[in-house]
């Protein structure tokens, strides 16, 4: 029998595809398509099934290093398309984007993929660490006159979808919600916003001019009252030196009455239009008094008319410096090579700590089976055949085969007998901006020597996701980055981890969850003689447990304090001199520094314990360099560092028998300082 055409055979196959019974997927990803390496970043996902079934949503986000985390999802689907919202980290590397797999939740059948391996492994992720993401929502906009300038990235996501999560966010650095409907906006989506700007994000509002629901909670973190709807007129001339066409005279806005302590930031220069700006938390908000997407430039007049009238909002909001090009032999981050300061700091911290949680050893003594497998050939097997050919049965190579055979027995048998060790470690960042927890950082190692299946508590706080540590280099400790996690609404946990004999695994966590303050500290600067800055206040601990290794930074350096440990409850009087030691993380992380794509310092500079304060910090490097900001380029601000005694475990197990578990925190407490 002939075989049929080959346009038989595809048209076949297509058919096939699409007749009834197939499952559907469909993946929208990041903001309007733009997604971030080294973030979380959005995917809307729509699946429907013929037949009602329970299912697996799978994320599959792959390396260049050949690990992989694997993130999922129980769902139901049905002949109705679902709509899921799921976030995904993105790693960096040429494979970048996740994989979206459904599969059968009773039998783990692939029932649809959405981008095949090829395709995944060949386009990378849209954007790195470096340069600035807005994220936007509200009245549709694509930002067209900032990204044709280069002045920053955008992506759009109508405001259904908007996420109910703060990781959603974790993506952008600023999110212009341009003439939004608030009513249209989920309070749980308003209260992700605000969580994800206590954190340390920005916000840009252009208010349109529909009703605004009192009961909005975005309302009451605004630096401004909204008013009445208005025309926001400019002269002619304002206009000219702008390169803003004349169309652009009168605009539709809204009256803004300024709250008490708000910024006045000039919306277009000479204008005498105002928009207001507040610090909350860690982040901004600014206010402006119509959208800004309602201007339109003169392409001919002044070609930088866009960046002058853009640049001076954004940079109320975040700090805006050029973008940077990679360097050489930076830190890798998740192993590749650093962007931005922001990575830099970030990857220094993480590949140090993963080596601080599980020290890297050398490999237990193995012989190779390939070796065992040759000894066995010219030892025994050849004494064997020699012997029955009536040959001299003992010559210097089955004497050596022997001698080999049971050099290696006795070292298995010591590698077998050996007890058997494991261990989990754990490292806590715990961000504090004025009188909110904003944030915590987690990182987790496991370690085994004989090979252990490590169960955590279901439910763990925050979205983890894999990490490597620096050190991969085959005498030390065997990273396994692989790991499988369960994500819902509220957090992705991990799911139970096996650790191969000699081997470790590392788990990272972000959460954004407002929570009660650990410290309260009420502080200023005095100026004695010669203009002597001195730090007096008053230090209270209001965390249920001890803090020790007290350091107080300003913009004049660190001075540790002399109290030791604050006990819970208990109040020190602070008055030590401002001047301190200079905080210069470069100095410190440069002890550290890992060179190449895979690390190779040999870990000739071992941790030390005085320096875990810092490194701890730059677990998470965004949040660092907004300290910075705030620090030195206000001078308003004031960072308490304090270390908690005998913190509980962020990642509990529930494992039998009981593995120690070593837990470590620190706290970064940003508190206002007063003159």
């Amino acid at each position: 029998m002939s075989r049929p055409p080959v346009f038989i055979a595809l048209l076949l196959l297509t058919l096939a595809s699409a007749a009834p019974g197939q499952a559907r997927l469909s993946v929208e990803r990041g903001w309007g398509g733009v997604e971030r390496t080294g973030r979380w970043n959005p995917l809307i996902v729509r699946v429907s099934n013929p037949v009602p079934i329970p299912a697996t949503l799978e994320l599959v986000g792959a390396t260049g290093d050949g690990f992989a985390t694997v993130i999922r999802e129980r769902i139901a689907v049905g002949p109705t398309v679902s709509t899921y919202e799921v976030y995904a980290p993105a790693h960096y590397g040429p494979p970048g984007r996740s994989v979206v797999v459904l599969r059968d939740g009773r039998t783990d059948r692939t029932l649809a993929q959405f981008l095949p391996p090829s395709a995944a492994t060949t386009r990378p992720s849209e954007m790195g660490p470096n340069g600035l993401l807005i994220g936007a929502s509200g009245r549709t906009t694509l930002l067209e006159d900032v990204v044709r300038n280069g002045i920053a990235s955008a992506g759009f996501l109508a405001p259904r979808f908007l996420p109910r999560s703060p990781i959603g966010f974790d993506a952008i650095d600023v999110l212009f919600l341009n003439e939004p409907d608030l009513g249209a906006i989920g309070p749980d989506q308003q209260r992700a916003i605000l969580e994800w700007v206590r954190a340390g994000g920005s916000l840009l509002l252009a208010p349109g001019d529909g009703p605004l629901p009192g009961d909005a909670p975005l309302i009451p973190a605004l630096p401004c009252r909204i008013g009445d709807v208005r025309t926001v007129e400019f002269s002619g001339e304002v206009l000219k030196q702008a390169g803003i066409t004349d169309r652009s005279r009168q605009l539709a806005g809204r009256e803004l009455i300024p709250a008490d302590g708000s910024d006045v930031v000039e919306i277009l220069r000479g204008s005498g239009v105002k928009g207001y700006a507040r610090q909350f938390g860690l982040g901004r908000i600014l206010v402006t008094p119509f959208s800004p997407v309602s201007v339109r430039f003169d392409p001919t007049s002044q070609p930088g008319g866009v960046r002058a009238f853009w640049e001076p909002m954004l940079a109320s909001l975040v700090n805006l410096t050029p973008t940077q090009p990679k360097r050489k032999y930076d830190a890798p981050y998740y192993g590749y090579q650093s962007e931005s300061e922001e990575q830099e700091r970030e990857g220094t911290a993480t590949s140090t700590l993963c080596d601080a949680l599980v020290p890297p050893t050398g490999r237990p003594f193995q012989v190779p089976l390939v070796v065992l497998g040759i000894l066995l050939v010219i030892g025994p097997v050849d004494s064997i055949v020699l012997f029955a050919t009536g040959r001299r049965q003992w010559n210097w190579a089955t004497v050596a085969g022997w001698l080999g055979m049971l050099a290696g027995g006795v070292a298995y048998a010591f590698l077998a007998l050996r007890p058997a060790t494991a261990e989990v470690a754990t490292i806590r960042l715990i961000d504090q901006a004025g009188d909110h927890v904003v944030a915590t950082t987690d990182l987790a190692g496991f370690g085994s020597s004989s090979g252990r299946r490590f169960v955590p508590q279901a439910g763990a706080e925050g979205f983890w996701q894999s990490a490597i540590p620096g050190t991969l280099l085959p005498q030390f400790v065997r990273p396994q980055p692989d790991a499988e996690l369960h994500e819902n609404d509220t957090r992705c946990s991990p799911e139970p981890q096996r650790i191969g004999p000699g081997a470790a695994r590392f788990l990272r966590a972000d959460s954004f969850t407002t929570g009660d303050p650990l410290i309260e500290a009420s502080l200023r600067l005095t100026f004695g003689e010669r203009a002597t800055a001195h730090l007096v206040g008053v230090l209270k601990n209001v965390s249920t447990h001890s803090l020790t290794d007290l350091r107080i930074r300003t913009r004049f350096g660190v001075t540790r304090l002399p109290a030791g440990t604050l006990a819970s409850g208990q109040t020190t009087d602070v008055d030590v001199a401002a001047a301190g030691e200079s905080f210069s993380p470069d100095q410190i992380e440069g002890r550290y520094q890992n060179y190449g794509s895979f690390g190779s310092r040999h870990l000739q500079q071992p941790v030390q314990a005085s320096d875990l304060w810092l490194l701890a910090a730059d677990l998470s490097g965004r949040r660092s360099l907004r300290v910075d900001e705030l620090i030195d380029r206000t001078g308003n601000f004031a960072c308490i560092y304090a270390q908690v005694v005998d913190p509980p475990s962020p990642l509990p197990l529930a494992a039998e028998p009981a593995v120690p578990t070593r837990s470590q925190a620190w706290v970064r407490a940003v508190v206002p300082l007063g003159h």
